[in-house]
């Protein structure tokens, strides 16, 4: 027989702090932030603390590298952490975003950082390996597009990595467009009338659309970027 569903696996009192962020190191490590500081725990128990005083809204882990990256809450800054060595390669770098960056995603192919909130923007983040265990980091502006729109906490816009493009709602809401890493749109991906708030995703299986349908929002509709 078989049994679906889920079911508790470890429980950590934290004291009441809200948690921004989880995320899954390993079977037995995860990176916590919280409202308050990051940490490193095994489900049950707290196995380290970081020891800087850093805060962040949003994280990402770059399992290639090893590396977190955090985004603040309050001034959108980025901090980057060297996960094993618990070394900190970047503190406070300025990104003039407005709050509310819920998503970044790292492109190894292009060497970009993209965050997302109110706007996007997208930054080159070169990694520089120094030794065994010791990297570098540089971070610049690459551009700056879409201030039109608002992310939202739980839906994060598709991006295409062998393509590099990003896929967001259009400057008057009208349908999907595809923006390359320099801000310009590139493609019209769909014309239908988008909802709000509105969930869709990129297959890369397929490299089509998958968006859910404005009138019945019941049903999904699969859209093909290339016809």
């Amino acid at each position: 027989m078989l049994k679906f569903g889920i079911q508790e696996v470890s429980y950590l009192n934290i004291n009441e702090t809200m948690v921004n962020s989880v995320i899954r190191i390993s079977p037995l490590e995860n990176f916590v932030s919280t409202v308050q500081n990051v940490f490193t725990t095994d489900g049950s128990t707290i196995i380290r603390n970081q020891t800087q005083n850093l805060q962040f809204c949003s994280t990402l882990y770059i399992e290639s590298e090893d590396l977190i990256v955090g985004m603040s809450g309050l001034h959108s800054e980025l901090s980057v952490l060297n996960y094993r060595t618990n070394e900190v390669l970047v503190e406070h770098y300025r990104t003039n975003q407005n709050s509310g960056v819920f998503h970044m995603i790292y492109s190894p192919y292009s060497q970009s950082l993209i965050t997302i909130g109110q706007g996007v923007k997208v930054f080159n983040f070169v990694i520089t390996k120094v030794s065994s265990f010791k990297k570098s980091v540089k971070i610049s502006l690459r551009s700056s597009f879409a201030d039109y729109f608002d992310t939202s906490l739980l839906c994060k816009p598709p991006f295409d990595e062998n393509l590099q493009l990003l896929y967001l709602p259009s400057p008057k809401n009208t349908g999907i467009v595809a923006y390359d890493l320099d801000g310009k749109i590139v493609r019209t991906v769909t014309k239908m009338k988008l909802p709000s708030p509105f969930a869709f995703d990129f297959c890369p299986g397929t490299g089509k659309i998958l968006a859910s349908d404005e009138f019945s929002g019941s049903s999904l509709v699969l859209w093909d970027p290339s016809s």
